[in-house]
């Protein structure tokens, strides 16, 4: 990012992060076209004067504040929230911005005077947190141009900008969004236990959507294990463009390709937490599969009726084809209470984590005549330990079998369902755990082998 400076003040450049061209033929949504240099709306006033309860503002600046940067920032506007009155829906919408990752939310306000500008998140946030629960007034002093907060006896004066100070925010694409239900999104972001969190495999550090005709899958790997989870669709989902299409053929319109996008890890447990915070119902995705492919593209996800909005910069590259990766048939299934297996292994793993071995392994038998699976960890020094789990249903026959404990473990904690299949055809081959019922979850892990010891 590069600044340019005047006499007066500084300004920020203009970002490239807008998937979609200023000259398209549809007319692209912004989450701010009033700061978008792109667009013909005039710029807001600069003052406003709003009215609010503090726990509901702490509550939004919590989920901005994601978008802070905790390090020092390319430029010192990037510490600052985006603040903009609204008197036509008496809300205060929040943004927080950093170049990679747009979050913009609202909260509802008594608002007297409409406007816009910028003020230091850091400190509004912990000023708003030792408030008591009276109302607030938030405006901006014209002749100072700082942000006074107003709270019973008390009056602040915190640090602002001017928002033309601010940079031009991505834009939301203008298309039809896929929608799904929040249970399913969060669910399927349990596949992050297996992503990598290798600064050089940057296109590992995230997870991969892919969005078939009815079907919608998120996998993670970091090369050594590989988590998916596949949620059916009760309406086929259509490929959205901004840019007319460029062929009369309706058969090729018809032909659906899967559409894929992988999302960095850590906008992912951004939008997590906000779910989990906002208890919506609802998720909703927008791409548009005209923007170019790049360091440039993006992803909007709008979070429950519209209150709070994640647009983020998607990883560049090309991500593993996964689902080749997965066996498709076992010579051995075995089904085990899920509860049951993790505890034993939570236990074990104690030990495990203890021992020099570098791959911290723990060793499984499968005794089949007598429907047990047993657990082995011997140490030197931290002593050894023995488990065993009854086996539910069994196809299949006897076999011992290693894993690194970390890793097992780390699939038994991201299925939620009451049952577990442990899947395998050898001891030195891909193993599956899955889950057992509706939900599509499934757990790649590689065996270690483990030498025999001499007769």
């Amino acid at each position: 990012m590069t600044t340019t400076s005047t006499k007066t003040k500084e300004k920020v450049a203009t970002p490239t992060l807008n998937p979609t061209s200023p000259t398209s033929s549809t007319p692209p949504v912004t989450s701010d076209s009033k700061l978008n240099p792109d667009t013909t709306e005039p710029t807001p006033q600069t003052s406003f004067k709003a009215t609010l309860h503090p726990y509901t503002l702490a509550e939004k600046l919590a989920l901005v504040m994601k978008a802070i940067p905790k390090k020092n920032p390319s430029h010192p506007i990037f510490l600052n929230l985006l603040v903009e009155a609204d008197k036509k829906t008496q809300t205060l919408k929040l943004t927080a911005f950093d170049l990679r990752t747009c979050i913009t939310t609202r909260c509802p306000a008594t608002v007297e005077q409409a406007g816009t500008w910028t003020v230091s998140a850091k400190l509004l946030e912990s000023m708003v947190k030792t408030l008591s629960e009276e109302p607030i007034t938030l405006a901006v002093n014209p002749t100072s141009q700082q942000v006074e907060l107003i709270s019973n006896l008390s009056i602040y004066h915190l640090p602002g900008r001017s928002p033309s100070d601010y940079p031009a925010l991505p834009l939301l694409p203008a298309v039809s969004p896929l929608t799904l239900p929040a249970s399913a999104f969060i669910s399927g972001l349990s596949v992050l236990i297996a992503a990598s969190k290798d600064e050089k495999k940057p296109i590992l550090n995230g997870a991969n959507f892919r969005l078939e005709e009815k079907l919608f899958s998120i996998a993670a790997t970091d090369g050594h294990r590989l988590a998916a989870y596949s949620h059916k669709l009760t309406s086929p989902v259509l490929p959205q463009s901004s840019q007319p299409s460029k062929t009369s053929d309706t058969k090729s319109e018809k032909a659906f390709q899967p559409i894929e996008l992988t999302i960095p890890t850590k906008d992912l447990r951004d939008l997590e937490q906000i779910i989990d915070s906002e208890a919506v119902e609802t998720v909703s995705l927008y791409y548009d599969i005209s923007q170019q492919k790049g360091s440039g593209s993006v992803v909007a996800l709008e979070i429950g009726n519209r209150e709070t909005t994640v647009i983020a910069r998607l990883l560049d590259g090309t991500y593993p084809n996964w689902p080749d990766l997965l066996p498709r048939t076992f010579e051995r299934t075995f089904t085990l209470n899920r509860h049951a297996f993790f505890n034993a292994m939570e236990r074990i793993s104690i030990l495990a984590e203890q021992s020099q071995d570098p791959e911290k392994t723990v060793e499984v038998d499968i005794d089949v005549a007598h429907k047990e699976m047993r657990l082995k960890v011997d140490t030197p020094t931290a002593g050894s330990g023995r488990e065993a789990v009854g086996i539910e249903r069994i196809k299949g026959d006897d076999i011992s079998i290693a894993f690194n404990a970390k890793f097992l473990l780390d699939g038994l904690k991201a299925i939620a369902s009451e049952q577990v299949q442990l899947r395998i055809n050898s001891n030195s081959t891909p193993v599956v755990l899955e889950s057992v019922g509706n939900l599509r979850f499934r757990y790649l892990i590689m065996p270690i082998l483990v030498s025999q010891p001499q007769n």
